[in-house]
């Protein structure tokens, strides 16, 4: 078995992106490195995690209740991927780097037993409440110039973060109200991605999107934990 590294993060924290640069920049003839985004290899490789919430949309008048079965595949699909992901990583003669979706800590007892066997060594990609908003909002922004913006569910995927169910329509929470549900939906992955990273590990995904010598510094850490020889 090789190393194993995972990158936490909340939504828009950057994790796709990152995982992608990693691998273009350090996987070449003579170092193979095995990435996995669980967000892609849930909803396939050329979708959004949104198109799930979409295509499991059932409108039954509450705003959780339209979108049960989603939540309900999405979970269930974590946790098959998170047994299958055991066995490939303990039997895998390369490296592997994993960007989880937010939730995949609270999929037990699938996560404890992976985290227990495999042992990953795991970074923390930090937003604070206030940029995790940010990020939601201008997804939103930027997919409202999309055709999907036209459908019912438009916006689903984000209830009880950003939006609010009411006349049949998924409408925009305030940014108070919006922060208060950010929080209370942070608490607990947070609380596991900071005990899992350590301080060590913990890097500002703001910080990591504007400042190189800091996104080289991660990138440096995770090729020298990943044992990586150039």
């Amino acid at each position: 078995m090789e190393k194993v590294v995972i990158l936490f993060g909340f939504c828009t924290a950057g994790k796709s992106r990152i995982l992608s640069e990693f691998k273009e920049r350090f996987d070449n003839d003579n170092i193979k490195i095995k990435d996995l985004d669980t967000d892609k290899e849930i909803s396939g490789r050329k979708c959004h995690i949104y198109n799930i919430y979409m295509s499991l949309y059932k409108k039954r008048g509450d705003g959780r209740e339209n979108i049960k079965d989603a939540l309900d595949y999405i979970e269930r699909k974590e946790k098959e991927l998170l047994v299958d992901l055991t066995y490939k990583c303990l039997e895998s003669n390369m490296p592997y780097i994993i960007a989880p979706g937010p939730f995949l800590v609270t999929r037990n007892p699938e996560w404890s037993y992976f985290y227990k066997k495999v042992n990953p060594i795991c970074y923390y990609l930090e937003l604070t409440p206030e940029e995790v908003y940010d990020g939601l909002i201008k997804r939103r922004r930027r997919l409202e110039f999309d055709k999907i913006s036209k459908s019912e569910s438009f916006g689903c995927w984000d209830y009880n973060s950003i939006t609010y169910y009411i006349d049949g329509e998924y409408r925009e929470l305030c940014r108070e109200m919006a922060l208060k549900y950010i929080r209370s939906n942070m608490r607990e992955p947070v609380n596991k991605f900071r005990e899992l990273s350590g301080l060590n590990r913990i890097f500002s995904a703001i910080d990591i999107r504007n400042n190189n010598d800091l996104k080289n510094k991660l990138y440096n850490s995770v090729k020298n934990d990943l044992l990586l020889k150039l």
